[in-house]
């Protein structure tokens, strides 16, 4: 009891000694035209980063370099389906730790301590002793890290505008919203619809009470919070929705926290996505001088007596698979309306300063394709965290700037790579039969008479396979809604792929070879990322019957595929020596592999960043240690090689590659050969221009 006492005075003691300065010191508004920051004018230049994208062992490495850059604020996205993956189940751990993100943007870096500065907190000290023990310790430990990281907070001046959704669009599966929303298949997405506005209710009743104690006036570096993304772009224009976020943001953070929204620079976007009580911004990419003063006219149109701010201003773009070609602004385009827009007394954003990695299935997709694993977005800082000759740019312009707040620091290094070379990996079986074997028992499957969607059997991504036994034979084998890509087997042999939309190309039928009456029909369906921008209810699966000639077939057994899953077992199967057994008895050697499941074993030398190289290979996935690195498709890329973080790494690796359509040719013998190389391949033909790139948001998509 004593111990607990002396805990407990001390507590009391960090508390109370953490609120001792003037509370009016900490305050963030905007008057005539400019953000007072505990009231003196105040201007950010801020950058992206998405650390649903970046391993959590390398947050501090790129916010480390963001601030070299001379930027003194971070612009942040918080996925709603990321943390919620299935309904009411809700996960903040690890790479999803978003309140340990939010304190090395405080901290920055430990080794620049030099002072407290010390603020109102969110706890009264006269309320400390009506709390339970439990909420005691949980609050006294975030108090307790809250201390000792405003001492670089306030040294530093890295400073945080978060992005709270619940749509977020960001090249993210469907844009951050749940998946589990659309099992009512009838609700409407971005409305007032309350099966909608319900749910949003209950998620930000979990988000929001976590950031009050990073916001600004209680000493955090949370200056001002975004609701909604890009609303004037969706067709619905509900204010009610969007006066609901407002309102509901207010009762959570309080109605001194600056609410702001996102809109192209257009009437029409504007007049839908500003919301009364808000700061309306906009976003757009370099461009001549009067197009910039003419963008900004257009928001103090919808916010006079409020700042310039470009919430978006494109410092790259995103990448589709298959994409060929891309035109990009040159860094001289850049530098030159960062510049212009700093001479007119704006705040700007670089969209992005660092993009990171679509990681597993969290990409998201346009109408013409899907978004490819890398998210490097031509970032100045690159997707392994390379220094660019765009970030150079940018901070040789900063530092130019006089009385700049924050002026750059020393460079870091990049990171080293490495090469990991001629990596065996074994053929375990052809995809279809070892997937029926393994992991896919008759409680992993759910039955029905006609095909089910994703969202009816409640699986959120990747794949699902759909099987039945023929009850009569045929060869025209017709799917008229399959979301997005259906790899078709008889008996184990792939027959073709069904192709929703690729770039306009369709596959809606197949022609069936040996498929007769009790032949084992599977159809392996991938959803390839639901749409991210403006979003409608993006279903995924097999949407209409399916018919062999003609005549529908019936008695489906869908069994969702859990990749993580396959992996522990191959590897557990591997410890064991049973996997070794299965590969030596395997028969399938003639030198010509298809779709299959390929495990191998290799050891790396130190934990340093590398690149799987996936020339030769079709489409599939790749998984490290139980990581999902993500899709590959170097048939049509332009990606050739996925990321690998160094964090990633052991000792002792354990691979999985699951290839849906075909092995390289040098896979002979039950083997396949494979290399890690130390820099990315992107084969993309990249045109540089000094003109306006982007006239029209996502014109792209």
């Amino acid at each position: 009891m004593l111990k607990f006492a002396l805990f407990f005075l001390t507590g009391l003691w960090i508390c109370c000694y953490c609120t001792e300065s003037d509370t009016n010191l900490q305050s963030f508004a905007y008057d005539n035209n400019t953000f007072l920051l505990n009231g003196k004018p105040f201007r950010y230049i801020s950058g992206s980063i998405h650390y649903s994208r970046v391993h959590p062992a390398l947050w501090e490495d790129r916010l480390k370099r963001i601030r070299a850059a001379g930027l003194n604020a971070v612009q942040v996205y918080v996925p709603w389906n990321y943390h919620e993956v299935r309904k009411r189940s809700y996960n903040f751990d690890g790479p999803r730790n978003l309140t340990h993100f939010i304190e090395l943007v405080a901290k920055n870096d430990l080794k620049l301590l030099l002072r407290y500065s010390f603020s109102e907190t969110s706890l009264e000290c006269s309320a400390i002793f009506s709390l339970s023990h439990d909420h005691f310790f949980t609050l006294y430990f975030a108090e307790l890290r809250l201390c000792f990281a405003r001492q670089t907070y306030f040294q530093q001046k890295l400073f945080e505008t978060f992005r709270i959704g619940p749509y977020i669009c960001a090249e993210w599966e469907n844009g951050g919203l749940p998946w589990w929303l659309l099992a009512n298949t009838e609700i409407k997405l971005r409305t007032a619809d309350p099966s909608y506005t319900s749910e949003v209710k209950k998620w930000f009743e979990i988000l929001l009470p976590m950031l009050v104690p990073y916001l600004h006036r209680n000493g955090g570096p949370i200056l001002m919070v975004q609701i909604e993304n890009e609303y004037g772009s969706f067709d619905k224009c509900d204010k009610v929705y969007t006066s609901f976020l407002r309102d509901l943001v207010r009762m959570h953070l309080g109605s001194d926290v600056i609410q702001y929204t996102t809109d192209g620079p257009t009437e029409r976007m504007l007049k839908c996505g500003s919301v009364e009580g808000t700061l309306a911004t906009v976003d757009f990419g370099p461009m001549s001088n009067s197009s910039t003063q003419a963008q900004f006219t257009m928001q103090r149109r919808y916010a006079p007596n409020a700042p310039l701010v470009n919430s978006e201003f494109y410092s790259g773009w995103f990448v589709l698979w298959g994409q060929r070609q891309q035109t990009l602004p040159s860094d001289d385009e850049l530098i030159k309306t960062a510049a212009f827009m700093y001479e007119m007394g704006a705040n700007f954003n670089f969209y992005m300063i660092h993009g990171g990695t679509n990681f597993a299935f969290w990409n998201g997709a346009g109408t013409a394709a899907p978004m490819i694993t890398s998210y490097d977005y031509t970032a100045p800082i690159s997707e392994a965290g390379d220094i660019t000759p765009t970030y150079k740019a940018i901070r040789n312009w900063i530092q130019s700037l006089k009385d700049w707040p924050t002026p750059p620091l020393d460079i870091p290094p990049n990171n080293r790579k490495i090469s990991i070379r001629n990596v065996e990996l074994n053929y375990i079986g052809r995809l279809h039969t070892y997937l029926l074997k393994t992991g896919l028992g008759s409680s992993d499957c759910i039955p029905s008479r006609y095909p089910l969607s994703f969202e009816d059997i409640r699986h959120p991504f990747g794949y699902v396979m759909y099987t039945t036994k023929l009850k009569f034979g045929g060869t025209n084998l017709s799917i008229p809604l399959l979301k997005d890509f259906g790899f078709s087997f008889v008996d184990g042999d792939l027959q073709g792929v069904f192709v929703n939309n690729f770039w306009e190309r369709t596959v809606r039928s197949l022609t069936l070879t040996n498929a007769k009456k009790g032949s084992r029909l599977s159809i392996i369906v991938e959803n390839q990322g639901r749409q991210n921008y403006k979003t409608f209810n993006d279903f995924k699966g097999i949407l209409t019957n399916v018919t062999l000639d003609g005549k529908i077939v019936e008695n489906w057994r869908h069994c969702g595929i859990d990749l993580k899953l396959l992996q522990n077992k191959l590897q557990r199967d591997f410890k064991r020596g049973k996997l070794q057994k299965a590969v030596a008895k395997n028969k399938y050697s003639n030198g010509k592999f298809g779709p299959g499941i390929y495990f191998g074993y290799f050891t790396a030398t130190e934990k340093s960043d590398t690149f799987f190289e996936t020339t030769g290979w079709h489409k599939g996935v790749v998984l490290i240690n139980g990581k999902n690195l993500g899709r590959y498709w170097p048939v049509v890329g332009p990606q050739m090689t996925l990321y690998v973080p160094g964090p990633v790494l052991r000792n002792s690796n354990y691979m999985m590659v699951v290839e849906f359509e075909a092995a390289p040719p040098n896979c002979q013998y039950k083997q396949c050969y494979v290399n890690f190389i130390d820099h990315p391949i992107l084969n993309i033909t990249r045109k540089i221009t000094h003109k306006n790139v982007y006239k029209a948001r996502r014109m792209k998509f």
